[in-house]
């Protein structure tokens, strides 16, 4: 993927991450699966997360400058998306930040690992 296609598909995807959590509640369909929300959460952040550490690593990121990068801006994202709910007829979770969290974690641990043992090969 070349950083251009890669900086258009990150900004597809935030956007269209920001639209869907703009949506009031009572015009979403009700979830019938406990914990399914928390997994669309975990999951979308998790893609976010790999959008943006690979538009950075087209930058020359990488190591502990990537992940601090990834991980401070989409923290801070998660937590404000949640912050600015209540505005338009949603609720602020915590368990909601949680699951956005584990996402980004989860996907930067993986890519952290990944970027360590090429560097390691390299040398």
């Amino acid at each position: 993927m070349k950083q251009k296609s890669s900086d258009i598909l990150l900004i597809l995807w935030w956007i269209v991450m920001f639209t869907l959590t703009t949506i009031p509640t009572n015009k979403l369909p009700g979830v019938e699966i406990i914990g399914l929300d928390k997994l669309v959460h975990t999951f979308i952040y998790g893609v976010l997360t790999a959008l943006l550490w690979r538009a950075l690593a087209f930058r020359k990121f990488a190591g502990f400058k990537i992940l601090a990068t990834v991980l401070g801006t989409i923290l801070i994202y998660a937590a404000f998306d949640e912050w600015h709910q209540p505005f338009i007829g949603r609720t602020c979770s915590i368990y909601d930040f949680s699951a956005d969290a584990l996402g980004v974690l989860l996907v930067s641990l993986i890519l952290f690992i990944r970027h360590r043992k090429r560097a390691a090969r390299a040398d």
